[in-house]
């Protein structure tokens, strides 16, 4: 996978359009009887990385007159049930294309 693609010719795009690409050996996943998590690596353009923070998390604005506007979380691509817990961030692999 190279990095010195244009993301705009990447496939994948977040619900508000942020291009990234799924990384190799993704996702994982961890079910119990109860409960259940997935993880994915995904690579993205380091100046996109607050857009996608802020697109991952809900969030919740009350405007006067008890108007609420209120965004989803981010949904993992088809598994809707899970959402966007935590996010953590690294550097793309030194030497590699």
């Amino acid at each position: 996978m190279s990095v010195n693609e244009d993301p705009l010719t990447w496939r994948r795009r977040t619900t508000g359009g942020i291009p990234y690409k799924l990384m190799e050996g993704g996702p994982r996943f961890n079910f119990a009887e109860e409960d259940g998590s997935a993880e994915e690596t995904i690579l993205i353009q380091s100046s996109r990385l607050l857009d996608f923070v802020n697109e991952s998390f809900s969030d919740i604005t009350v405007f006067p007159g008890s108007v609420w506007n209120h965004r989803p979380a981010r949904r993992m691509p088809g598994f809707p049930q899970f959402i966007t817990k935590t996010i953590s961030t690294e550097p793309f692999p030194p030497g590699k294309p």
